[in-house]
């Protein structure tokens, strides 16, 4: 028979010798003879000491019965504690004929302000007796109980009734500081007879601390017992907790349940079928949940099948498996969720999603997903997840911390297909005030580290259409690295590398080293501003850093080298040429192209400041060359510019002030030299219009450029 029989028999058995002591020390009318009898008994059957401080009462008809008050049993763990047991009063009443045939018959057993305290110390023991019991077994209808020292009762009962009002239950683990508690609870249960069905109604309150939990259980139904074979069953029961507290996701929940449960001790199982419960408190659609389980003590394992959870048009089924229950754990589960829309289930729950950018985002989730746990480890993974359009493949690993090593959570992400636009917020409606953001977690503080895969098919943001995407990123001991990241960038690619020292908090140093290979710049510059004025195949580097996550900040502290080229292209909206120069027609021809073999520079950068002295330009024949600053952090520049034309004067040209919206003039400071040189190379029809052909350049450059002149 497994321990937890034994231990429910085995204080049956006791509850019987001390009733048929009693009957005896009653027919000797000597009271405090009955309790001195009865706190031996309790000694030497359970080692507790038990004391009486209130008056003994006793009565004939129509039974023979006791009324004790005021009723102590100390713990055994001694000391100044509570008392294991006490209670107010206790009411207790035989029949005297069916004792002698072995069978115990009780009218309604009534316990009033019963308090039990539980503890578990420091080492782990609990202050619970143990029971001088050898053995305990089933014949036919009787219980058979030996004792330690070979005394054997054979038992049979009938019980007319169970009262307890005013109980409490208080818990307390002293290694963790967890408290419990059970206050005010009532227990009402009809006529006991074996194998028949009884009323039965259970309601209490409960508390609870770390997490602080606390609200009111209420059960009715009917319960059936047949404890000589240690079987008990409740049948179509209805079950209603009430929880608030800390420990909850919401400010409160309410539980209402139904079904069937059953206990078989000497099988070890426990049973519960056609299991129904529908929660209150994830706004205003209740969430149900129904489930089968089978709890097998022998076997240590615990199965539910048949489960679902079901909300406003979300179901979501499954099972799961635990084997090793109370060894060494392990857990299967899977889960299958068909399309539903999350917007409308949030919607009911309470929570109201944006309006996005995008028709039907948020619209469309299903999946199936299957969990396995061990030893502290668990993967996740998923088939035929889809989000939206988008179809995804999700794998999650969890290693517990082992050695030196931290746990580790591991990730991988797959996805055919993203458009991050269609999830921004839709154009005029602005976030609602009044509501603060939440402080931002410290990435560094994390007790674990993380580390993560991605792959994309193809992605959409801030308006750029990205390629195939690869990336390896991982968060250790506070410091972040992202290796391998690689995008497929219009017909190009771009590849980089970052690490952040999170453990520096705002604080922290960036590092960050890319390149560019090939990208197509007219459609990228056309797809992220709508206006490409340059076309052309680009290739650049850099290596950066930079101290802060603040964008700003960070920005005015970034430092490094770039360097960037662009090959076979042209200028859109430009035409250069002699005749479009003089007339200053340059810049008035929308659809002009004006080609280039090359638009090069390089650039040291300090403080946010980008420093270059080899800017080029070639068109040949013609070219430009520059040099200065911009500020990345005002996003203001100062660049000279030296334009040199085929045919046509050197123009110094000066760009100043906004770098989205530039000042173009001529470069008085560098005008002298660069007309002398250019004109004594000039041809002859150039110099009869050489303010014209200054003009021309500048409304040229200008035009590019998108701005009016300084002549």
């Amino acid at each position: 028979m497994t321990r937890t029989t034994n231990i429910l028999i085995k204080v049956m058995g006791c509850a019987v010798l001390a009733a048929t002591l009693l009957v005896g020390a009653m027919l000797s009318l000597d009271k405090s003879a009955i309790t001195g009898r009865v706190a031996l008994l309790i000694k030497d059957t359970t080692g507790l000491d038990v004391s009486f401080h209130g008056p003994v009462s006793l009565r004939w008809f129509p039974r023979v019965g006791i009324e004790l008050r005021s009723v102590k049993v100390a713990s055994p763990a001694g000391g100044d504690v509570p008392p294991l047991v006490s209670f107010d009063r206790a009411d207790v009443s035989l029949r005297l004929l069916p004792l002698m045939t072995g069978r115990v018959e009780t009218g309604k057993l009534t316990f009033e302000g019963l308090e039990l305290n539980l503890v578990r110390d420091a080492s782990g023991k609990l202050n619970l007796p143990k029971l001088k019991i050898k053995d305990v077994k089933v014949e036919g209808r009787t219980v058979v109980v030996t004792t330690e020292d070979d005394t054997t009762f054979r038992i049979d009962y009938e019980i007319a009734g169970l009262d307890i009002t005013g109980a409490s239950v208080a818990y307390q683990d002293q290694r963790s500081g967890f408290k419990a508690g059970i206050s005010g609870l009532s227990l009402h249960a009809g006529a006991v007879k074996r194998g028949q069905p009884f009323d039965v109604s259970l309601a209490l309150d409960y508390s609870a601390s770390s997490p602080e939990l606390a609200g009111h259980l209420q059960l009715e139904g009917k319960a059936m017992a047949v404890p000589e074979a240690m079987r008990y069953s409740f049948d179509k029961i209805s079950l209603k907790i009430g929880a608030k507290g800390a420990a909850l996701p919401v400010e409160s929940l309410e539980s209402v349940s139904g079904g069937s449960l059953a206990f078989d001790g000497n099988a070890g199982t426990m049973r519960g079928d056609g299991l129904n419960t529908s929660l209150k408190g994830f706004g205003q659609t209740p969430l149900s949940l129904g489930l089968n389980f089978l709890l097998d003590q022998n076997a240590d394992t615990l199965e539910v099948k048949n489960l679902t959870v079901a909300s406003n048009g979300m179901t979501l089924t499954g099972w799961t498996r635990v084997a090793g229950l109370t060894a060494s754990p392990s857990t299967e589960a899977e889960f299958s969720l068909p399309r539903t829309n999350p917007r409308a289930v949030l919607a009911a729950l309470g929570v109201n999603l944006p309006e996005t950018a995008g028709q039907g985002t948020f619209g469309a989730l299903q999946g199936e997903f299957s969990l396995k746990a061990k030893g502290g480890a668990a993967s996740l993974r998923s088939k035929g997840l889809e989000f939206d359009s988008t179809k995804l493949s999700l794998a999650a690993d969890y290693s517990p911390a082992a050695g030196q090593s931290r746990p580790r959570l591991a990730v991988a992400l797959k996805a055919n297909a993203l458009n991050l636009d269609n999830y921004q917020p839709k154009a005029g409606k602005e976030p609602a005030k009044g509501k603060k953001e939440p402080a931002a977690s410290d990435p560094s503080a994390l007790p674990l580290d993380i580390e993560a895969d991605l792959e994309l098919g193809s992605l959409v943001a801030s308006k750029l259409h990205m390629g195939s995407i690869t990336a390896k990123a991982a968060l250790r001991e506070g410091v972040f690295t992202a290796d391998h990241l690689q995008v497929a960038l219009y017909e190009g690619l771009v590849k980089a590398v970052l690490r952040a020292d999170l453990r520096k908090g705002q604080n922290a140093p960036l590092a960050v080293t890319a390149t560019v290979d090939g990208v197509q710049l007219e459609p990228l510059l056309r797809d992220a501003t709508g206006n490409a004025r340059v076309a052309g195949r680009a290739t650049a580097s850099a290596s950066l850093t930079a101290t802060g996550l603040d964008p700003a900040k960070a920005l005015a502290t970034l430092g490094g080298k770039a360097a960037f080229f662009v090959r076979d292209g042209a200028l859109l909206g430009l035409e250069v040429s002699p005749g479009a120069l003089e007339s200053g027609t340059g810049r008035a021809k929308p659809q002009a192209r004006t080609s280039f073999e090359r638009v090069s520079a390089s650039a040291a950068i300090s403080g946010g400041v980008a420093n270059t002295s080899d800017l080029l330009v070639v068109m040949s024949p013609h070219r430009i060359t520059g040099q200065g600053w911009v500020n990345l952090v005002s996003q203001t520049l100062d660049m000279h510019l030296l334009a040199s034309f085929l045919k046509l004067p050197s123009i110094p040209i000066h760009l100043t002030g906004k770098a989205d919206d530039p000042s173009v003039s001529l470069d008085k400071g560098s005008l002298t030299k660069g007309m002398v040189d250019s004109v004594i190379n000039a041809p002859k029809e150039v110099l009869k219009s050489p303010g014209n052909v200054g003009k021309g350049a500048l409304d040229a450059v200008g035009g590019f450029l998108g701005k009016q002149q300084n002549r």
